[in-house]
């Protein structure tokens, strides 16, 4: 039988794991993306009044969670938000990642949310901590800090945290607008 030590010595390593596993991703790295219309996106022009990202890859296994959150964030944004929502879309788990991107072209509307963000190799996939085959809603307030994370299967409930983690922090980050 190990003695406590060792005990709390494991529980220490695993938990170090988990908490560096939660760690990542908590602030917003800096990019420069091309959407499917090849325009340019930066961490700047996007999530200066707070970002809902959904962190995902064109795929065939992806297809049901990307239709189901863009549906429910769609359903659930409120009238006063004023935060962004983008799709990063990591081409690097497409089999096909030309003939993706085509297909997003010709449905992709620039002027409007979600933004496609295109991620060709994954690195910024990797950099917010987000597992291959996954797809993940992430929050991130006007700082560029991460307020909320939903692993889940998209829903109505799930939208709806989302945009309060945003309207909580944009509110917080805008000192002329007072606290709730």
């Amino acid at each position: 039988m190990p003695s406590s030590r060792a005990v709390g010595f494991l529980v220490s390593l695993t938990l170090l794991g988990v908490g560096s596993a939660l760690a990542a991703g908590r602030r917003l790295p800096d990019f420069s993306l091309r959407d499917p219309a090849g325009r340019v996106h930066t961490r700047a022009s996007l999530a200066a009044e707070g970002l809902i990202l959904v962190v995902t890859a064109p795929t065939l296994a992806s297809e049901d969670a990307q239709r189901g959150w863009d549906d429910h964030l769609r359903a659930a944004r409120p009238a006063e938000v004023r935060g962004r929502v983008a799709f990063l879309e990591d081409l690097d788990q497409s089999w096909f990642p030309d003939m993706a991107v085509r297909a997003m072209r010709e449905t992709y509307d620039p002027g409007s949310d979600p933004v496609l963000l295109l991620d060709r190799k994954g690195a910024i996939r990797r950099a917010l901590g987000v597992e291959r085959g996954a797809t993940v809603l992430l929050v991130y307030d006007a700082a560029g800090e991460r307020c909320h994370r939903d692993a889940g299967a998209p829903s109505a409930a799930g939208a709806r945290r989302a945009w309060s983690a945003l309207l909580g922090d944009v509110v917080r980050a805008d000192p002329t607008t007072p606290p709730r």
